[in-house]
């Protein structure tokens, strides 16, 4: 199959070129914790010519960093709660163990991917305890002491009573009471005066509501207000669209317009009213770091990175570029989320959500099969250049993965 298509346009955006073996790979997604019996890279490693076999050429493996304890969902918690960005998990095994995965899959002709979370951490991760000027930050109103004290010291799902607000609760109300107080963060300060502002105290933000088990990270600006965009992105025209002579006045409106999520064109020299500070400088620096460090140590061939729309696309076109540029020039990234600016200098594939919702409705009975068609047709009008889009049959979500990339 090809990538969708639809006649270009001046104005439109050009897609980078993605090295052949990315066009219509098939990846399998893997869960290494529950893809076998042990739960390791061994086990992986024993079924290879198994995947090999089904006509796999990439895998997908799902975070493998350790997990965070604080604030955790359920017993194990949430893979994508990482605790330290530099290590790997010791419940799957050790980085020789990865290493051997990485080139026993080679020597079959895959490649190895990894998921990877750019937009938060755990709330204790090695960031929050030695960087804590990397995160997001916000007020809220104090909580009590002594609840804070009862939630850090006693066990999860402790049978005990205690008093709060003299009523008898468990230690579960009362880290619920807290969870609460944490998702009530204001941005801005109330005017309610000294009294109330000394109520008040700056804390971590979660990235919403519903995640609480995690903290955001803070890279700064907008795409639109990023004071690097001008000099940064002539960078991208010039390295990764290989453009005719004739056609470069098409690069000059991309330029202009590639960036800004809401799709209005304005000129870079106007965009130069904030700046980043030397804390959201130093995040993008460490991250783009550590992130050519996994390509570099363990010859992985790119990543599928989640929640990518939160942070700014200006931070994805630079480590994609440095990667390129120092370490590995043919790797593979997708992009779980829908921006065809993605597209420019950045991610490979894109999701194709859409897609999804409409075969399942199909397939439910509850839209007739002339819907895909309408979806497509819909989808087209958005991406109004050739990409490259991610068609799944579930998401990570369930337990069985198997992505095609038509």
């Amino acid at each position: 199959h090809q990538p969708r298509t639809t006649e270009m346009k001046k104005n439109t955006l050009i897609a980078t070129p993605s090295a052949a073996w990315v066009k219509n790979a098939i990846i399998y997604q893997i869960f290494v914790r529950n893809f076998s019996s042990s739960g390791d890279f061994r086990s992986i490693e024993t079924q290879l010519n198994q995947l090999a076999d089904l006509g796999v050429d990439v895998l997908w493996l799902m975070p493998l960093h350790p997990i965070g304890r604080k604030m955790r969902k359920g017993g194990l918690g949430c893979p994508y709660a990482v605790r330290n960005y530099e290590e790997i998990c010791s419940e799957l095994g050790s980085a020789k163990d990865f290493k051997d995965l990485v080139q026993a899959a080679h020597d079959r002709g895959m490649k190895v991917i990894i998921d990877w979370v750019a937009n938060h951490t755990s709330w204790d991760s090695h960031l929050i305890e030695n960087r804590p000027h990397f995160f997001k930050r916000g007020r809220r109103k104090k909580p009590k002491a002594e609840l804070v004290e009862r939630a850090d010291n006693e066990v999860v799902g402790g049978a005990g009573l205690l008093l709060l607000d003299d009523k008898e609760v468990t230690i579960d109300d009362v880290r619920e009471k807290i969870r609460r107080e944490r998702e009530g963060l204001d941005d801005e300060m109330s005017a309610g005066g000294e009294e109330e502002m000394a109520d008040l105290e700056e804390v971590i933000l979660p990235p919403m509501e519903a995640w609480w088990d995690v903290a955001a990270l803070d890279y700064g600006l907008s795409d639109s207000d990023d004071e690097d965009f001008g000099s940064s992105h002539a960078g991208v025209a010039e390295e990764f669209l290989h453009i005719p002579e004739p056609m470069h006045q098409v690069v000059d409106n991309l330029v202009e317009i590639a960036i800004p999520v809401d799709r209005t064109p304005t000129r870079p020299g106007k965009r130069r009213q904030k700046k980043k500070t030397e804390a959201q400088r130093a995040l993008g620096d460490y991250m783009a770091g550590v992130m050519k460090s996994w390509v570099r140590d363990f010859d992985i061939d790119g990543f599928r990175c989640d929640v990518s729309e939160m942070v700014p696309t200006f931070f994805w076109r630079r480590v994609v570029r440095e990667i390129k540029r120092e370490v590995k020039p043919g790797i593979m990234m997708i992009s779980e989320g829908t921006l065809p600016e993605h597209h420019v200098g950045a991610f490979d594939l894109t999701y194709a959500w859409t897609t999804y919702d409409a075969l399942t409705a199909i397939v439910r009975r509850q839209q007739p099969a002339s819907h895909l068609h309408d979806v497509l047709q819909a989808e087209a009008l958005v991406f109004s250049f050739p990409v490259i889009s991610c068609f799944y049959l579930f998401n990570y979500y369930n337990y069985v993965y198997l992505i095609l990339l038509l």
